[in-house]
Formats: structure tokens, sequence, C-alpha cells
């Protein structure tokens, strides 16, 4: 078993379903929505990450494995107290304008270990899916700002866009996603780790 400490973070659940995108059907000249919802989606990749990594023996924590609402606090709390070594919130994003599309990698700023990761994954993302557009930021988002360890939030694509909401809800690209991800976690726990 590997010592490090992986956390995954899923993000929103059970009242706070992110982002919703109705998707409309057509079915017998009638339509019928289906309401697709963020959470489902994060919840659906992390946990194929959780599988990868726990395959590689990491020691691996989500939080949560369910449809239910964890706090920020609660988030931030779960990862302080086990001492992880890495926080990966997982996303969706969304715009009101709907041509806006692309993975984005959030870091806490002047944060040198996100930063790493940041690059790290966003190198996995652009080798895997070349067609799309990559961007890194740095945010002051709650659990990045209120966690110990190095953390990035990952916006898998723009559910607001066709093209992103169908990229994101093709089990063959989420499958993809997830080890960009597992790839990109393991290469920087591994340099870490050969540095010390």
């Amino acid at each position: 078993m590997n010592d490090k400490i992986i956390i995954l973070d899923p993000g929103h659940g059970g009242f706070k379903s992110g982002t919703v995108n109705v998707k409309n059907n057509y079915i017998n000249d009638h339509i019928s929505s289906n309401m697709i919802e963020e959470e489902d989606i994060n919840l659906v990749i992390s946990s194929l990450i959780y599988t990868q990594l726990s395959n590689y023996n990491y020691n691996v924590f989500m939080t949560r494995f369910l449809d239910n609402n964890v706090s920020l606090e609660q988030r931030c709390k779960i990862a302080n107290s086990i001492n992880a070594d890495i926080f990966v919130s997982i996303h969706c994003n969304a715009h009101i304008q709907k041509n806006i599309s692309g993975m984005e990698i959030y870091h806490y700023k002047n944060s040198k270990e996100g930063i790493k990761i940041s690059n790290i994954l966003n190198e996995q993302f652009k080798n895997k899916f070349k067609a799309r557009k990559h961007r890194i930021r740095e945010a002051n988002f709650y659990v990045l700002k209120n966690t110990h360890m190095p953390s990035i939030l990952i916006e898998l694509e723009y559910m607001s866009n066709e093209n992103g909401l169908n990229f994101l809800l093709n089990p063959e690209h989420q499958y993809d996603i997830s080890v960009c991800i597992t790839n990109g976690i393991i290469q920087y726990l591994t340099k870490k780790e050969n540095k010390c």
C-alpha cells in the first residue's frame, strides 16, 4: 500500500446539484426533457478515478460517495483531518454565453505545488483531448484556500455548451478524463517523492 493519501472531491451533491442542463429529446413528436445535473457527472468521474488509484494501491478518500450534501467546510475538514497529500475537486462549468467551452484547472494564488499539479494535468488533457481548449487559472475558491495540502479544482467542460455537454455525457470520454486525472496525480506524487 502506498502511503500517499489522495482526496477526491466530487463537487456539489444533495440539494446543491450545481449546474443543471435540460436536454430536449423528441420522441414520437413529443418533447421529453431530461434533467442533467452536474453533481452526477462529478460523482461518476470521481468514482472512476477512485477505483483506478485504489488499483495502484494508493490511499484514496472521497468527500462523498452518494448524492448527499457536504458543505465546503466539511470537505476541507475531511482533507485536513487525514493529512492528505493532494486534494482534487471535480466540477463541470457553465456560462450564460453558450459558445464558451474548454477544460479548466484552478489552483490557489501563489501555490507553487498547485501550479505544478495544474501543469501536469493540463499536459495530460492536451495530449488526450487535442481538439478542446485548455486553461490554467488561479482562484480564491473556498476549498483551495482552506485545505492544508496542494489542491486543485478541475472544471471538466461547460455543460452550457452543447458540444461540451455531449463530451461530458459520453462514457468513453468520462473514462478517458478519469485516466488523465489518475495519471496526472500519480505523476505529480511520484515526482514529489523522488525529490525527497
